[in-house]
């Protein structure tokens, strides 16, 4: 049984799609998650990846997240990350320096 849950929205008009993960987002699942991602940002040109309800988010999902924030011009796409996660989560994310994945409108 997986812990992890994708759901993604596709939107046709903008090219794009919204993904939405959550669960336990470490190593046991990233082989998984990835190749989901992957297969629905294919074709698409802007992806808002949400990451919430994380009940675990390790730095396999970090470095993934960031490789694809770091490759989003040579792939051709518009990739927005963002996290919407417990208090505990997220500042343990922005004191690991970690909060630069998340695009803000600061």
């Amino acid at each position: 049984m997986d812990n992890y849950s994708i759901t993604s929205f596709p939107n046709q008009e903008a090219d794009g799609s919204l993904i939405k993960v959550k669960g336990e987002l470490s190593i046991h699942y990233i082989a998984h998650i990835k190749k989901s991602i992957d297969a629905e940002i294919k074709n698409k040109k802007n992806i808002e990846l949400v990451i919430y309800d994380a009940s675990i988010i390790d730095l396999t999902m970090l470095q993934y997240l960031h490789s694809l924030k770091k490759s989003e011009k040579e792939l051709g796409k518009n990739i927005k990350v963002t996290f919407q996660l417990d208090d505990d989560l997220s500042d343990l994310l922005k004191h690991a320096g970690f909060n630069y994945i998340e695009n803000t409108t600061e």
